[in-house]
């Protein structure tokens, strides 16, 4: 008798072993399949948004001239009310964010302009001559 007991046991914990791997089972497939959808969204997003920030990148550089001093470049973004930071030898213009997936949530596109610095420790000059203008994108993962 007691190893019909145990033999029952067994087939219990078993069946409860079984159905709990079905539910973790169940659950990954149902979070891929989530991820999945989530990233063609995010790509269809993307892609949508880069010909936007393609043809303001354009425009920039159709404007902005590599060679040009600082001053024209601040000049120029100040006439057009365009806002912008200023840091190690860079100006960077906010263009917006593209969605990401797990475990990014996001990017941060802005074009950049680059200056060539006759002193790399002091800030930028007026006659620093820009030297490039492209995209930067910064991820935000966890």
């Amino acid at each position: 008798m007691t190893s019909c007991r145990v033999a029952r046991l067994v087939k219990r914990i078993l069946i409860i072993l079984g159905v709990l791997l079905s539910v973790v089972l169940l659950y990954f497939a149902y979070a891929y399949r989530n991820l999945k959808l989530q990233s063609e969204a995010a790509n269809r997003v993307r892609a949508d948004r880069e010909v936007t920030f393609q043809a303001e990148l354009a425009q920039y550089r159709r404007v902005l001239r590599v060679g040009m001093p600082h001053s024209e470049v601040t000049k120029y973004l100040e006439s057009r009310n365009v806002s912008y930071n200023e840091e190690r030898g860079e100006i960077t213009v906010n263009l917006g964010d593209e969605p990401d997936v797990f475990p990014c949530n996001r990017w941060a596109v802005y074009v950049s302009f680059e200056f060539a610095r006759a002193q790399p420790e002091v800030a930028l000059s007026p006659q620093d001559p820009l030297t490039a203008i492209s995209l930067k994108r910064i991820g935000h993962c966890l």
